[in-house]
This record gives C-alpha cells, structure tokens and sequence, in this order.
C-alpha cells in the first residue's frame, strides 16, 4: 500500500482533529495510507478556503490543493474541494480522486514502447471473459473463467 502525506493549511485544529479520525476510518478502503505531514513535506494539502493565498509560495504551489469551505458558501473555483462540515464518505471520495491525479500525472506514458507478455493477464482474461458473457446473445455458450479454471455456464 502506498503512502501519501496530507498537510493541513489555515483549518482550525477541531476540523483537523476530525479529518484525522476519518482517515483512520477510511485506512483500509483506500489504496492509499495517508499521514499527517507539514505542509512543506506533505504530498497533498487541504487549505481553509480563506487561506489559499498562503499556498501560492513557489514550494507549495505544485502540489495539489483540497480546498475546505463552509458549506453555506458557494463552491470554490477549485479542482478539489470539500464542504465544512464533511463526513467520511464525502472526505474518501476526494482523496480518491486525487490519488487518481496523482496516478495519472505521475504515469509514464510510452507511446512507442510494446509491451509483451508470455504469460496471459488473470484479470484481463476474466474481464474479458465476463465481457463476453455478459454480452453473449441468449442461448450461445459462454465460457467464464474463475482463477485459473475455466468453468463453463449457459446463458
């Protein structure tokens, strides 16, 4: 499991005190582990909306920014925001999508490269096959693959 750290910018220390609590909740349906950091070594900030000024110095401004607002304000002009108060599921879902940015951005693309393989994917073959099942015509054969047996199923 990966790690990121998460630094808290301007958020009252109540908020940061319950942000801190669902991440431990939220330890183990994430594919992340998230830790505490200052906000000069964290990964990913979540700055109180009036202090966003705070994270345009040049060493904080490349990193991405969860912007808290109340949420009887308007939502920010921000790629990632989150309404004060907020609950687990709503803090996930942010985090979530984060993690995906930073997946995405930190990626190498190969655009010319192949890759090979001598040995065919598990997962490709069942998705592959559970594709094929799903979208079979009624009374065609259908094979679904289950680990590394194939077990065969009529629709």
């Amino acid at each position: 499991m990966r790690t990121q750290r998460l630094g808290f910018v301007g958020l009252e220390e109540d908020t940061v005190s319950a942000c801190l609590s669902m991440l431990k909740i939220i330890d183990g349906r994430s594919s992340v582990h998230w830790d505490q950091s200052i906000p000069d070594d964290a990964d990913v900030l979540m700055v109180a909306c009036d202090k966003q000024e705070q994270t345009r110095r040049s060493d904080l401004s490349d990193k991405p920014c969860i912007v808290v607002y109340p949420n009887t304000y308007d939502r920010p002009a921000s790629t990632f925001s989150l309404p004060h108060p907020f609950r687990v599921m709503q803090l996930l879902d942010v985090l979530d999508d984060v993690v995906r940015t930073l997946t995405t951005d930190t990626t190498p693309r190969h655009t010319s490269a192949t890759v090979t393989s001598t040995t065919p994917d598990s997962t490709t073959d069942f998705c592959a096959s559970l594709h094929h099942v799903i979208n079979a015509k009624d009374g065609q054969r259908s094979e679904l693959l289950m680990g590394s047996k194939v077990s065969e199923h009529h629709l």
